[in-house]
């Protein structure tokens, strides 16, 4: 498999009860961990890349020390904060070695503490800004990235294509990795919960060896049209990811692609729109397959499943589902 199991996007600040402690995936009982906030709100993941125990944040400014806690196995771990990315805190490799219960990329349960002193996580704080190292235009300083943060891939194969919450479908892009300064020139065929997710052959045009995430990059929009806006390559009810039940017409509960994490068990999901305990139904537009999941935490996602629901789901080799429909089954 070509691809490491999801990035999975989170954000938020987590709330302390009297009883339990607030953590960054759910409530802890407070005999399980010191009752303390997190200061990031859902699941824990990780990039390919190694290196020092490090983090990248669209929340914390460069430099800001952090400590993450697995509440699953009381391991800890202290970094720094690096670079921008998609997620409030987005370990590397060495990090999430260090907190990992074995077979796991993904940290549900987890407490994240600021350690420097500094305010608590501020929407934004970490993403990149125009003139920034994540920024400049065709590998010039100064010119600015239409997109903030990292930028990942999906397995799916053929020509150089991205899917992208905020551009349409049509949209010609061109992405470069400013660590090596190669580039690759691709169109948007779809919706996805990332400003541009590249598909397994553009990555391959720009990647270093052995790792799936390029965290200084710029991309440009090469057709003259506005620069991205929020939600603009999300899919509307009645378009092609919303077909309720396979049928043309029925709005789907979530816009953009289905992805999971690598947590096994009965099917199951965890959601950033649906509290726990709320039972969902997910079909695969491409195969008219469908699972039926419990929403059992959040994430930084519409609708996250876990390893058992997406292979119920999934197409042979592909790690995510652009063509789908969510519904909520009361």
């Amino acid at each position: 498999m070509r691809v490491q199991r999801k990035h999975v996007l989170a954000a938020g600040v987590a709330v302390v009860a009297s009883a339990v402690v607030a953590v960054g995936t759910g409530l802890g009982f407070a005999d399980s961990a010191p009752a303390r906030a997190s200061v990031c709100q859902g699941s824990v993941t990780f990039s390919a890349e190694g290196g020092a125990p490090a983090a990248t944040s669209d929340r914390f400014p460069v430099g800001t020390r952090l400590r993450v806690t697995n509440l699953d196995n009381n391991r800890s771990t202290t970094v720094t904060v690096t670079g921008p990315s998609g997620s409030c805190v987005l370990l590397n490799a060495t990090a999430m070695d260090q907190v990992r219960e074995p077979g796991k990329n993904v940290i549900r349960r987890n407490v994240v503490e600021r350690l420097d002193g500094g305010d608590a996580a501020q929407p934004g704080g970490g993403a990149a800004q125009p003139g920034g190292a994540n920024q400049p235009g065709s590998g010039q300083p100064g010119a600015a990235s239409a997109c903030a943060g990292s930028v990942t891939f999906s397995a799916e194969g053929g020509a150089p294509a991205a899917t992208s919450d905020r551009f349409p479908v049509g949209t010609r892009l061109r992405v470069t990795n400013l660590d090596n300064n190669r580039s690759t020139t691709v169109t948007v065929t779809g919706p996805s919960g990332s400003c541009v997710l590249l598909n397994a052959t553009a990555m391959d045009q720009v990647r270093e060896p052995g790792k799936n995430v390029i965290r200084r990059n710029v991309v440009e929009r090469l057709d003259g049209g506005d620069a991205a806006q929020p939600g603009g390559g999300a899919a509307q009810p009645g378009g092609a990811n919303q077909p309720g039940s396979g049928q043309p017409g029925a709005a789907s509960a979530c816009a953009g692609s289905v992805t999971f994490s690598a947590e096994g068990g009965a099917p199951a999901a965890t959601s950033d729109r649906f509290p726990v305990g709320t039972r969902l139904r997910v079909t695969n537009l491409d195969n008219n397959r469908s699972t039926t999941v419990t929403v059992t935490g959040p994430s930084g996602s519409c609708v996250l499943l876990n390893a058992t629901a997406m292979d119920q789901v999934r197409e042979p080799g592909k790690n995510v589902i652009r063509r789908n429909v969510v519904e909520v089954l009361r």
